[in-house]
């Protein structure tokens, strides 16, 4: 206790007359746990100066040093004893340097185990900044020492050294999980001085067993030290030495007497194992007792990319490492000194780690029959983690995570595991040949494109939005890596599929064909051994604006018609320029906004659009059911005054030669679906511009009279409106596409095998996706809750009835 008292006298003495605000000299303490002592020396440093306005009060000073519940989160934060800058001023810095490097030795303190927590809480919670960090560390866990033998969670335990040697000994033990967790945060929160008597090694590791052991062999001292000099206790010191029985030898231990007995039989050996295991399990089990229930941490398994730079790389090793969290918490749980062996007997902290360690072993035994790499880690004194192939991380990805995820394993992938939206296929880019080209699409004059037309086409290798040159895609295609690096980020490669994907490649890199066909190939819709997946299709000049639906996110191209009678919301003009602009290419389309937004104006303002554009068009024949006849004929009078208007309809409608010429004459021709059949060959007489069909699904049925005869009429392009979710009734869908652009979709048989059975009844989202991509340009659909439509709409009005 000399050093404490050193400590009282020596600053003033150090520092007399030295001006305030300046560095002085400031003795320090510290002290590092060498079991079974603590070891204090002194040091003397330099403090950072000070001036009178930046002295702590008591409270910060109260606050600064640390309370039990502090301790995890601030012990780790140690000044550098023996190497204190002054930094009260702004100015330069000065620094104390030690004379010379390497070990010197220093006149020390040792104090045995009981001394050291007698000296320990004597401290209190003083704010001396002269008492070093590891000092104020080791008091901490003196006071915790106290507090587990104030609840009485201690008790015998039994040791067996060389020579046949026993030792009793008390230990203390933890029955709540919080506590333990604290103390592995205290563990890993250790003062680096407190190490400075060890040679090197893990610090982890070391700190552990250093708290494991002061905490041991301090709660063993003191309980001796309560129980020695007792006359009755003596008793039993005594007849162990004299009738040597082991069980008498470690009771004696118990009770004070001074070091290790030897027992003489070697029969005693087993009974004495036997009683070990016994002692430890019942140590486990009080451990289980009392305190809150522990949730069992769960097992992580994360998968690492490789640490290499470049684009394109070969094949290389992931790191496959596991871990463990706190299933309450969600928090990942100390590693440290898990798999650590020492030859002391299980205490505290290691007892705990112990039992993690057989977890962990368990939950990596039952991970491996889902994975079997995972049994490599135990080839290591330290099972951190496997390397795994390109071709195990891939098989980890897709097949082992689910199952270990399903199993109750923590899984953690790499971004690129989702490779949903990021994988690598094959892309058709085509072109319409120049005598096809046209601008801005703004002239609405017809210039008979249509899907027929003949574009130009050459293959790319895309992922996303980029694109890879061949010699990339050759280099990839060399490694023979199930995943690659591409662009910086890595995905799944089918090295067979790859490679005849680049055989297709070089076959036929570019060519011509129909634009029906191209799109028809890259929806998946005809058969193509390209390898690789056709992730999509991309144009040039209309066909872009075609593929990508640009008219209908854009109306400057298109403003309302003068004539009409009325004023056409945004949304409304939009689906007008969406109109217009498959009319100029000759394609038909299906207009299937939902109810009540207006697709009737839609129409009628595309009528008048092309004649207030003087474009050569002639009359639109329009099917509706009977019970809208009447409503049409008014809509068109009321929005499109100018537009000749002829009701083919009723036992008073014209036929044959008159029929003919009134029709030509007019600008709409409404007539019912039940006439398609009957009059067939009176509508048939008559080129019409455009034939447009209103509740498209009244031709749901391909088989039907109706349905047949509509289809076998002739015009340059034909239009759909209907209110009707066409991709929920894929029959529906065929046939109304069949009608608009003939061959799209294909046969009605080859549909179903394709895309109808697929999805309705497999649940197909890929087949989904590509039946999506292929009626996109041809239909448009808005719901009144679209943010684009609904902040077009008036404002609701309510009124009572």
């Amino acid at each position: 206790m000399s050093i404490g008292g050193d400590l009282q006298a020596n600053p003033d003495q150090q520092n007399a007359g030295a001006p305030k605000g300046t560095s002085r000299l400031e003795p320090r303490l510290h002290g590092v746990w060498m079991s079974p002592s603590l070891i204090l020396w002194g040091e003397v440093g330099l403090s950072p100066g000070s001036h009178e306005a930046t002295v702590d009060d008591s409270e910060s000073a109260e606050r600064r040093f640390l309370s039990i519940a502090e301790l995890h989160a601030e012990a780790g934060e140690v000044s550098p004893d023996g190497l204190l800058a002054s930094v009260a001023d702004d100015g330069e810095i000065e620094l104390r340097l030690p004379e010379q490097d390497g070990v010197r030795a220093v006149p020390c303190l040792r104090l045995d185990a009981a001394d050291a927590i007698d000296f320990l809480t004597s401290l209190g919670r003083t704010a001396d900044r002269r008492l070093g960090d590891s000092v104020r560390y080791w008091a901490i866990l003196a006071k915790y020492v106290c507090t587990l033998l104030t609840r009485r969670q201690f008790a015998p335990d039994l040791d067996i050294a060389e020579g046949n040697r026993i030792r009793g000994r008390w230990r203390v033990y933890v029955d709540s999980p919080a506590e333990l967790r604290w103390l592995e945060r205290v563990a890993s929160a250790m003062p680096a001085v407190s190490l400075a008597a060890l040679e090197g090694g893990d610090f982890a590791a070391q700190s552990t067993m250093l708290v494991d052991t002061f905490l041991t062999e301090t709660a063993d001292a003191l309980i001796l030290r309560s129980v020695a000099g007792d006359e009755f206790f003596r008793q039993f010191h005594d007849r162990a030495r004299k009738e040597g029985d082991w069980d008498l030898c470690w009771l004696a231990s118990l009770l004070g007497a001074e070091g290790p007995f030897a027992w003489p039989n070697a029969e005693d050996a087993p009974e004495i194992d036997a009683t070990v295991t016994q002692v430890r399990g019942w140590l486990a089990s009080l451990e289980g007792q009392g305190g809150e229930a522990g949730a069992v941490p769960e097992l992580v398994f994360s998968l690492r990319d490789p640490e290499e730079e470049g684009d394109i790389e070969a094949d290389r090793l992931w790191r496959l490492s596991f871990g463990l969290r706190d299933p309450v918490t969600r928090r990942d749980l100390e590693m440290a000194g898990l798999w650590e062996e020492t030859g002391v007997g299980p205490s505290i902290i290691r007892r705990h780690l112990v039992n993690r360690r057989e977890h962990v072993s368990r939950e990596l035994r039952r991970a491996a029959s889902s994975f079997s790499p995972i049994d490599r880690v135990f080839r290591r004194s330290v099972p951190s983690g496997v390397d795994l192939s390109a071709n195990e991380a891939l098989g980890f990805v897709r097949e082992a995570a689910p199952l270990l995820e399903a199993q109750g394993f923590v899984v953690r992938l790499p971004d690129w595991a989702d490779m949903g939206e990021r994988r690598l296929g094959m892309e058709l880019h085509v072109s319409p040949r120049a005598e096809h080209s046209g601008g801005r699409g703004s002239d609405l004059s017809l210039d008979n494109f249509g899907l027929n037309s003949v574009i130009d086409f050459n293959w790319r290798v895309a992922v996303g939005d980029q694109h890879l040159s061949l010699e990339e895609f050759e280099r990839l295609v060399e490694q023979q890596s199930s995943l690659v690096r591409v662009h910086g980020e890595w995905m799944e490669l089918d090295q067979e599929a790859a490679r005849r994907a680049l055989a297709y490649m070089r076959k036929q890199p570019r060519g011509s064909m129909n634009l029906i066909e191209a799109m028809r190939i890259s929806a998946g819709a005809e058969e193509v051994d390209t390898g690789l997946p056709i992730v999509g299709m991309t144009g040039t000049d209309w066909v872009a604006r075609l593929l990508e639906g640009l008219p209908e996110t854009s109306i400057a191209d298109v403003r309302q018609p003068e004539a009409f009678a009325g004023e056409l919301r945004p949304y409304q003009l939009r689906g007008l320029a969406w109109l217009a602009f498959l009319r100029r290419l000759g394609i038909g389309g299906c207009l299937a906004d939902d109810m009540g937004l207006g697709k009737t104006i839609q129409l009628i303002a595309l009528l008048l659009l092309e004649r207030e554009k003087n474009a050569e068009v002639g009359p639109t024949l329009l099917f509706v059911p009977m019970s809208v006849v009447g409503n049409w004929n008014r809509e068109i009078r009321r929005f499109g005054k100018g537009l000749k208007t002829l009701v083919h309809h009723g036992p008073e409608r014209l036929g044959g030669e008159a029929f003919v010429t009134t029709a030509r004459a007019s600008d709409v021709v409404i007539t019912t679906y039940g006439l398609a059949h009957r009059d067939f060959d009176t509508l048939s007489k008559v080129e019409w511009f455009r034939i447009a069909l209103d509740e498209a699904q009244k031709i749901k049925n391909p088989s039907a009279n109706q349905t047949i005869a509509v289809r076998k009429l002739v015009a340059p392009q034909k239009l759909a409106l209907t209110g009707t979710p066409l991709e929920n009734h894929l029959s529906e869908l065929w046939s109304i596409m069949e009608m608009l652009n003939p061959g799209l979709l294909g046969s009605a048989g080859r549909f179903r095998e394709r895309f109808a059975v697929p999805i309705e009844r497999m649940g197909d989202r890929q087949k989904a996706a590509d039946l999506r991509r292929l009626i996109r340009p041809f239909l448009l659909r808005r719901l009144k809750n679209d943010p684009s439509v609904e902040c077009d709409l008036p404002e609701k009005m309510e009124m009572p009835v």
